[in-house]
């Protein structure tokens, strides 16, 4: 009912708006194929009226979509660099976070280590002091617990589950004690680690 309400009145970005809300449900439903439909009908009409925020999200969401399956982690990342550029360009630090925040997880997950790193800092810097900054700063743990810089790794390790404990962030507190479990594995601290694990579980 909405939708045709924005077109009767010929209302493009409300129009544009409601596409993107309905393919982010179907993502939600499980129907990668439709939500990619309605994404791409909202992105086409966000570029026509030029609408940055529309274009931006709409790649995001995409992004998100084929984030979704390995087979299509490479789509996902050009999506989400193409969004990036964008949300910069209109001060969006909402869409900032989350695209260096994807951004980097693709990197982490193909072994790109130092790209991820840069993503995620940048990440940080929009989330400081949220519960949403446990998840770059878990990573950025893991990523030097992989170059062996043990100390620096339990830094961002203590400081994402801090900030998860201060907000009483359940999921994102379970979720920083997974991360610091593994970092203590590989330090060799095996108990420490299944304590770690078990305070996650």
């Amino acid at each position: 009912a909405s939708l045709e309400a924005f077109q009767s009145v010929q209302n493009k970005d409300g129009e544009s708006n409601i596409l993107n809300n309905l393919g982010s449900i179907y993502f939600i439903t499980g129907d990668d194929a439709k939500s990619i439909e309605y994404h791409l009908k909202s992105l086409k009409i966000g570029e026509e009226i030029n609408n940055k925020l529309r274009i931006s999200t709409n790649l995001l969401n995409m992004g998100t979509v084929y984030a979704n399956k390995p087979a299509t982690t490479n789509t996902a990342l050009s999506y989400f660099l193409r969004s990036l550029p964008l949300f910069e360009e209109i001060n969006y630090d909402a869409g900032i976070g989350i695209a260096s925040m994807n951004i980097g997880e693709i990197y982490f997950n193909k072994g790109s280590y130092d790209s991820a790193l840069l993503n995620f800092e940048r990440s940080i810097t929009i989330y400081e002091g949220t519960a949403d900054a446990a998840f770059p700063l878990s990573y950025i743990g893991e990523i030097y617990a992989i170059k062996s810089d043990f100390q620096k790794a339990l830094t961002f390790h203590n400081q994402a589950v801090e900030v998860s404990k201060r907000l009483d962030a359940k999921f994102e507190l379970a979720q920083s004690l997974l991360s610091l479990g593994k970092t203590e594995y590989k330090m060799g601290k095996v108990k420490q680690s299944i304590a770690t694990n078990q305070q996650a579980l």
